[in-house]
This record gives C-alpha cells, sequence and structure tokens, in this order.
C-alpha cells in the first residue's frame, strides 16, 4: 500500500522503525520508538507502544539532512555540513557517545546527538549493535558491539563507545 500521496521522498531505510528522507532534506520516521529511535525527544521505555508512530513523522524542522541509515533499534542521520547524528538504543555503545556499556538502556538517546565533532562524515551503515561510517578521505570507523568481530578490528568481544579507525585509507 502506498504511504501517503506525497511523491517527493528521495531514500529510505529500515528496520525495526523506519526513516526517510525527502528531496527539501528533510527527515521522516515512523514505527518502533521502544528505545527512543524515532528521535522524537519521547523517552518512552522498552515496552510503551504508545509513542510509536503508524505514519511518517518529521524529525524536528531541519532540512539539511543528507545520508540515513536505520538500525535493529537506533537511527543515524549524516547532515549536509558533514557532521554525524545518532539516536536511539545505546547500551552497547553504538551511538559513539563515548559512554560505558550499559545494558540496562541508562543511555539510549530520543533526540538525535552527534558523534564527536568531525564535518567530513559522508556514509553511515547501522548494524544490529553497532555502527560503521566512511569518511570523505577514504576512512572507515566503527564503535558499538564487536561481540563476533563485526567491526573489522581483528579483535572480537570487545566493546568502543566512540568511533575507532578500522585499518585502512582508501574505503
Amino acid at each position: 500500500a502506498q504511504i501517503g500521496t506525497d511523491t517527493t521522498w528521495s531514500f529510505i531505510s529500515g528496520g525495526q522503525s523506519m526513516s526517510a528522507l525527502k528531496t527539501d532534506g528533510t527527515l521522516w520516521v515512523w514505527g518502533d520508538n521502544s528505545r527512543g529511535q524515532l528521535g522524537l525527544n519521547q523517552n518512552s521505555g522498552q515496552y510503551a507502544g504508545s509513542y510509536a508512530k503508524s505514519s511518517p513523522t518529521q524529525v524536528g524542522t531541519e532540512t539539511n539532512y543528507s545520508q540515513i541509515s536505520t538500525g535493529q533499534k537506533g537511527q543515524w542521520a549524516i547532515k549536509t555540513d558533514g557532521t554525524l547524528w545518532g539516536w536511539g538504543e545505546n547500551g552497547f555503545g553504538q551511538l559513539g557517545q563515548n559512554q560505558a556499556q550499559s545494558p540496562s538502556n541508562d543511555y539510549n538517546m530520543s533526540s538525535p546527538v552527534q558523534v564527536g565533532t568531525d564535518t567530513n562524515w559522508q556514509q553511515v551503515q547501522a548494524g544490529a549493535d553497532m555502527t560503521v561510517a566512511l569518511k570523505t578521505d577514504g576512512t572507515l570507523w566503527g564503535w558499538g558491539s564487536n561481540q563476533t568481530g563485526s567491526l573489522g578490528l581483528n579483535e572480537d568481544d570487545i566493546h568502543y563507545s566512540s568511533p575507532t579507525q578500522i585499518p585502512g585509507t582508501n574505503w
């Protein structure tokens, strides 16, 4: 079934929640919000279905989003100024906020928070409990759960709560 009648969608990403960009640079979300992953500043708690959205809802009023990725319980966006933003579940440090591991959801973020201060992020890809992102200089970075070696850092069962460079410079 078609979602509404709008014809200005430019990109979509999905998991347990969905995110979509419009051609005007606005960001829209819907679906599960049990970890605040819709970025609507609603701290919903683990099973509070009342904060889920069944139709697209705009995140803020900004018109400068250029790239998005949706993970299992979190979302990420790159703005046109090259900054990287994340929100949702953060138990394994997957939002890159340099916080210790907390499986009790103490560090979940229900509104977008900037990952560091760098302005050269080009692409981001969310995983279940981890994130990887590419910079314009060709370096690749990862953070969050590395339980199965998914961050490509030649080790496993270690968590990174801030971006860590994956070896190489020509990704």
